[in-house]
């Protein structure tokens, strides 16, 4: 998905291009398999920035606490391991689908 979003968007204006792929690009940095300590400290510092020009194409209401949670991600990354490594997504997921299934089997009593 990060290789594909800046070719899918590639006709919309640069303005708003840029940012997007300057997220995917980030996104990406901060997904591989090897981390440099440097440029995370460079990523921890454009990250705000980056978030900024985000907020001046999106609408506010497009803004939650789920897009603050970027700002920390090259901070984890460098003092834990390569994010994949401890994100909770799967765990989250398979609690999800966990409590889908109770609400359906629950469902059928009432």
């Amino acid at each position: 998905m990060q290789q594909f979003l800046p070719i899918a968007f590639d006709s919309l204006p640069k303005p708003i291009w840029k940012p997007v792929v300057e997220l995917s690009q980030f996104f990406r940095e901060l997904t591989s398999t090897t981390l440099n300590v440097e440029q995370l400290r460079v990523m921890e510092n454009n990250i705000p920035v980056l978030l900024c020009k985000l907020e001046q194409i999106f609408l506010p209401r497009f803004f939650d606490s789920m897009e603050h949670l970027p700002v920390h991600l090259p901070y984890e990354a460098r003092v834990g391991s390569p994010v994949q490594y401890h994100w909770m997504y799967p765990f989250e997921r398979h609690k999800m689908s966990n409590h889908l299934y109770t609400i359906v089997l629950y469902s059928h009593f009432f």
